[in-house]
């Protein structure tokens, strides 16, 4: 595995030197390429340090983290943006991800709880990346239609609902709608339909082998529209392998002449 990049953003400087210092035990898998004392610094070093990771403190002065993130997801959506904060609470985290952020860490940390949750989502991101990319068109030439946005809060998942009605109406074929959005898909609530299945119920009760186990999964909205949903628990995500995904891909692209996918 190549070194991960990291770019340290964070207004006090003791608190950047106690970050290198723990990455520094793993020299190996860490690299700092960088310093910012305020979200702007940090916009301004990244096409210049190529970082993989951004480590972002969110209370920072000239422009906070949030802000910074935003940014970021929208200029550099291949840079992975760890959120920094003393806020534990679920509305901190719940805004973090609104503006793009990929995890949140609640300080102080130790050097496990830092270094593991920068390599699991990195290669988690990683894996996410190579699903998309390796997804094959099947033989029956199944049309595929993923609605995806680096941040949350910009209307995917009522474009990909609407768009899937739409079609399960005019175009008259089966349609089916995943949501993939792992840690806070929300087309079950869109639907009023929060106590369905989800795909942590598929892979928790091993249910991969066939389009027929993973059939009574499935919340049928209309006579052409099928959904499977997200977790209920953001937490959930961590559970669900690339693996078990492709599987799910692979089997219902024989199913579905048109899939839209959040």
């Amino acid at each position: 595995m190549k070194k991960i990049r990291i770019l340290i953003a964070d207004d006090i400087e003791e608190t950047r030197n106690v970050i290198k210092k723990i990455l520094s035990l793993n020299e190996e898998l860490f690299e700092v390429v960088g310093e910012a004392g305020d979200g702007e610094m940090a916009l301004e070093l990244i096409p210049k340090v190529k970082p993989d990771v951004v480590l972002m403190d969110i209370n920072m002065p000239v422009l906070n983290g949030l802000e910074a993130t935003e940014e970021i997801v929208d200029k550099y959506p291949w840079v992975i943006v760890i959120i920094l904060s003393v806020q534990g609470e679920s509305e901190y985290l719940k805004k973090a991800m609104f503006f793009g952020a990929k995890e949140y860490i609640i300080k102080p940390f130790d050097y496990d709880a830092l270094s593991e949750t920068i390599k699991a989502t990195y290669e988690k991101c990683k894996e996410r990346e190579m699903i998309i990319q390796n997804i094959q068109m099947p033989e029956r030439n199944a049309k595929v239609i993923t609605f995806f946005s680096s941040k949350g809060g910009v209307g995917k998942s009522v474009l990909a609902l609407n768009t899937s009605i739409v079609l399960s109406k005019e175009a008259n074929k089966k349609i089916l709608l995943m949501d993939m959005d792992l840690l806070f898909g929300d087309i079950s609530m869109m639907v009023n339909q929060y106590n369905q299945k989800t795909i942590l119920d598929i892979i928790d009760e091993g249910q991969l082998n066939s389009y027929e186990n993973i059939k009574p999964y499935l919340y049928s909205y209309n006579e052409n529209l099928d959904m499977l949903f997200a977790p209920k628990k953001p937490e959930a995500a961590e559970y669900i392998g690339k693996d078990s995904i492709e599987k799910i891909i692979k089997i219902f692209q024989n199913q579905y002449p048109v899939s839209t996918t959040i």
